[in-house]
């Protein structure tokens, strides 16, 4: 019984060393598959011979969505350096740059 008690926590004790690396990895398949849906957002804004509503769905709506609710929580995890007050800082700039280029105000 003692043996299986030892061998049950050595296993929880090196369970638990891997699940910062399992946290990791998933937060950069986040945001990989975050950065894949910003980059189809980012074609049709520059795509000329897109429809204006379909810019306008994009960037009013769907690129906000993901960058504040994948994007910046995946980054977070991620990297220290970073902070959601700057993340929401590029967010701001870069949709006020395009509502300016594209002529779109979302409001």
């Amino acid at each position: 019984m003692k043996k299986i008690l030892i061998l049950c926590l050595a296993a929880l004790i090196v369970g638990c060393d891997q699940l910062p690396n399992l946290g990791e990895r998933v937060a950069k398949k986040h945001l990989v598959e975050a950065n894949k849906k910003i980059e189809e957002f980012l074609v049709i804004l520059n795509d000329p011979l897109a429809e204006k509503d379909v810019q306008k769905y994009v960037l009013c709506l769907n690129y906000p969505k993901i960058y504040k609710y994948e994007f910046i929580p995946a980054t977070l995890r991620l990297s220290k350096e970073e902070s959601k007050n700057k993340l929401m800082n590029d967010l701001k700039i870069m949709t006020e740059s395009y509502s300016e280029k594209l002529g779109i105000n979302c409001d």
